[in-house]
């Protein structure tokens, strides 16, 4: 079983903590709009349930809250290292870090977590965790690397009215700060892309740079595509943007799939 404690600090992120001896930690990164609960809701649920409890009794499962419209991806970035940080230290400096760390993201989170391993595998960022956060493959559901299909819409709303419009440029100005990076082709995705590529062709030892990718068949929020050194896709008949990530009892999948990117 596994005990919900809260992380001090970055307020809703949480911990759900194996009753057994963890040298494995996952971090979960939701995506825009999402937060830390409701996005991994069901797996939550399933983690303890006699279908998963074997795979999972000794791995601590960690939420990060973050305000994935608000902020930009560096900032959001920076905010993932200082959680990861906080994670390898989270019982007490003393005890022994985890020796394996595997990050789990959605569509914005996505994004977040490759500009975080790209940053410590150039060194751009310093962590004394370093070659445990960049030893294992992300696990990526719907990710938002090639940008929304979409315009915010925020702007969608606003043709409604010119009230609105003023509205929407509003909003975009104080709330909506990643929209600019994850337009298709922005400068941001374009260099994460090409730095990855280039950084993991040096160095194809770093296994943070590769990712698993899966997708709903039926994406309908961002762009569909891979950079040509991840691993591997999936693509499944009636899951969406948001359904990919979301295992239920009635539909487990996405829960298989972490499952066995456990050994990935």
């Amino acid at each position: 079983m596994h005990d919900l404690l809260w992380v001090k600090d970055f307020p809703r992120s949480f911990l759900l903590r194996a009753d057994r001896p963890a040298s494995y930690a996952l971090v979960f990164v939701h995506g825009f709009g999402g937060n830390a609960n409701t996005t991994w809701s069901d797996v939550q649920q399933l983690v303890d349930t006699r279908y998963f409890a074997s795979a999972f009794e000794s791995i601590d499962l960690f939420f990060l809250d973050y305000r994935s419209a608000r902020d930009t991806i560096a900032v959001s970035a920076i905010r993932l290292r200082e959680f990861l940080e906080r994670v390898m230290t989270f019982e007490s400096p003393s005890k022994p870090p985890y020796e394996k760390v595997r990050l789990v993201g959605h569509s914005t989170g996505c994004v977040v977590i490759r500009q975080l391993m790209l940053d410590l595998a150039k060194n751009t960022v310093q962590s004394e965790y370093r070659n445990v956060l960049l030893g294992s493959t992300p696990l990526l559901f719907s990710p938002a690397h090639f940008g929304f299909k979409h315009n915010q819409p925020a702007l969608m709303i606003a043709q409604l009215s010119r009230f609105a419009v003023v509205a929407a440029s509003f909003w975009q100005w104080a709330w909506g700060r990643v929209y600019a990076d994850l337009q298709p082709s922005s400068p941001i995705l374009v260099e994460l892309k090409e730095q990855t590529v280039i950084t993991y062709g040096r160095d194809t030892s770093v296994h943070a740079l590769p990712a698993a990718l899966f997708w709903g068949q039926d994406e309908n929020v961002v762009y569909a595509g891979e950079y040509l050194i991840d691993r591997r896709r999936a693509a499944e008949k009636g899951y969406d943007h948001f359904a990919v990530c979301k295992p239920s009892a009635a539909s487990p999948l996405p829960m298989h799939w972490i499952v066995n990117a456990l050994y990935l």
